[in-house]
């Protein structure tokens, strides 16, 4: 039957094919006692080494397939199986003490982890529940004997969209991507597992498409556009050579972007910046290199401290930091140091419950009055410092006294490898955030102490217009083209070049095409966004004239609405 489904896009790009539905399956956990506890003990680390095999395989798996982001939830769910602390003992002890199943002690413990992300205010770490689901499923199968079922070979005779409610990780990873032209999920977000894993391929996806599996049956024919999130279910013969022209013509755009990798991102008269990525995990800096990223303006330190109940060491933190690093030879590297709080809650530290989080104790706050915390972190970036261009930025800074003390403990971190004979980097650039109003009116001031600015778009429109950002009833408020937002931005970077320090942007309107040029107007110099948006904007600056991208930019600043703003910049 034709129709029309919308759901949520996920990863960009057309892709037409026939559905092939994957159910997942249910597994009942047994309410048996285990006859002899030492076996049923057995039974359950043979089945945790076999999973530890498994995800270890679908790492391997991923970083063939060139999906190291994706591949990193493997390795998470490795070390929750390596856990003695937080898994091996608390299901041994059930097993024990309870006398339950090694099903019912491996589903309790995990279900508890599954829990503490469903229970976390941020949409990213919800999206880890899924994964924690997937890992409990994957050591009860084992347990019980059970093969998970899958799309067999023989069902890609042709290109195929994967249809499903939900995929896990697993699930996912086990695809051949070779044969796969989209993904549709009737469930997920675009945080969640599938949605990564299908960016990070270029994949097609929409997740979220309520109703999916009422209307949409095997062997239908289906045209999905990751994009706009519309899916079309058995279009007739002239939609589909509609759809067909609009596919090769994305093909032809993105194929044509690859001719702007290795040039300079330069103006048509003249005027050079810099495109940058920003990246969330290790495995980033690769694709940040495929799309000719002229450094890393933001690296998300978070990664890792999630999905982890222990705080990662300096050691640990060293070698992550390390490896970004030596991969990025000589370009720059901002790494922003940890951002915790607000919509970022992790596992391993213990954070009170805040009616606003945003307006709490949250970044620079947490590592000022956690000294420890925050000097493991600043010595393993020193010590990282030695084998790149490192620069640290902190986040959430609003006053000259933060910034002074996240300075001295700077400076502490940096004796204390001193004194203990530990190679570090000696000089490096220091810089902060701007994504609090107090520091983009303060800017001047805040330029006398620091190398560098980079502005935070996504927190300074939340802060500047009171409107959460990931709120749905105020999103109509939240716009980055607001002309207070835009006068704090314009005064941030005027601020920085009387100073003689560099003001870059790291926030997502930096990859926006529409303000790309008013920014360029301004004077913005450095612009870091996801990397696949690099080559795009860098074909845009190369379009672009600065002197008139200038002119424009100071008509633009003479408005006082949003809407006027907007309609000009969209002509």
């Amino acid at each position: 039957m034709k129709m029309e489904i919308k759901g949520i896009g996920a990863s960009p790009g057309l892709a037409m094919g026939y559905a092939v539905i994957y159910q997942k399956f249910e597994i009942s956990i047994p309410d048996t006692i285990p006859e002899d506890v030492d076996a049923e003990i057995k039974k359950f680390q043979s089945a945790r080494h076999e999973s530890i095999c498994e995800v270890t395989a679908l790492f391997d798996k991923m970083m063939k397939d060139g999906a190291g982001e994706a591949a990193e939830v493997f390795m998470a769910h490795k070390e929750i199986l390596e856990d003695e602390a937080g898994f091996v003992m608390p299901v041994i002890e059930r097993i024990r003490e309870k006398s339950e199943n090694a099903v019912r002690a491996v589903a309790h413990v995990l279900n508890s982890i599954v829990d503490i992300f469903r229970s976390m205010d941020n949409e990213y770490m919800q999206a880890r529940a899924a994964d924690a689901e997937d890992l409990r499923d994957s050591v009860v199968a084992n347990i019980l004997g059970i093969q998970k079922p899958f799309m067999k070979d023989n069902l890609y005779s042709e290109k195929k969209i994967i249809v499903s409610y939900d995929l896990a990780p697993s699930d996912t990873a086990k695809l051949n991507f070779d044969k796969v032209e989209g993904i549709v999920t009737q469930s997920g977000g675009t945080t969640s597992h599938t949605a990564l894993l299908a960016r990070t391929l270029e994949l097609p996806a929409v997740v979220g498409a309520v109703g999916l599996l009422e209307h949409v049956k095997d062997g239908d024919f289906i045209v999905l556009d990751g994009e706009t999130g519309k899916i079309a279910v058995n279009p007739d013969k002239q939609e589909v050579e509609e759809y067909q022209k609009r596919k090769d013509e994305y093909i032809k755009q993105k194929n044509e972007l690859r001719e702007y990798s290795g040039r300079r991102s330069i103006t048509l008269d003249g005027r050079q910046v810099r495109l940058e990525a920003n990246i969330g995990t290790v495995s980033d800096v690769q694709t940040a290199i495929d799309n000719d990223a002229e450094g890393i303006g933001l690296v998300r330190t978070e990664f890792l401290y999630m999905e982890r109940k222990e705080l990662p060491s300096e050691q640990e933190q060293f070698e992550a930091y390390k490896r970004i690093l030596e991969e990025m030879g000589d370009k720059p590297v901002i790494f922003r140091t940890l951002d915790a709080g607000g919509d970022k809650s992790f596992p391993g530290l213990t954070l009170p419950q805040e009616e606003n989080p945003f307006l709490g104790y949250r970044a620079i706050r947490i590592c000022l009055n956690t000294p420890s915390l925050f000097k493991t972190q600043l010595k393993a970036l020193l010590r990282a410092g030695v084998y790149g261009n490192l620069k640290i930025m902190f986040p959430m800074i609003s006053s000259l006294d933060e910034l002074r003390r996240a300075k001295i403990l700077l400076e502490q971190a940096a004796e204390e490898l001193s004194a203990a004979g530990v190679p570090h980097r000696k000089k490096l650039s220091v810089g902060i955030m701007v994504e609090v109003p107090a520091a983009a009116i303060l800017a001047d001031c805040f330029a006398e102490h620091v190398d560098f600015f980079s502005i935070g778009t996504n927190d300074l429109v939340q802060y500047t217009l009171a409107a959460d950002r990931g709120n749905p009833n105020v999103a109509d408020v939240y716009t980055t083209f607001h002309p207070a937002v835009l006068k704090l931005i314009a005064s941030t970077i005027s601020a920085a070049e009387k100073a003689g320090i560099e003001c870059g942007m790291c926030g997502e309107a930096a990859g926006d095409p529409t303000l790309v040029p008013l920014f360029l107007g301004f004077g913005l110099k450095k612009f870091s966004m996801s990397s696949s948006s690099i080559l795009k904007i860098r074909k845009l600056i190369s379009s672009l004239n600065y002197e008139e991208c200038k002119r424009m930019s100071e008509r633009v600043l003479q408005l006082n609405t949003a809407s006027d703003i907007e309609r000009i910049l969209k002509k």
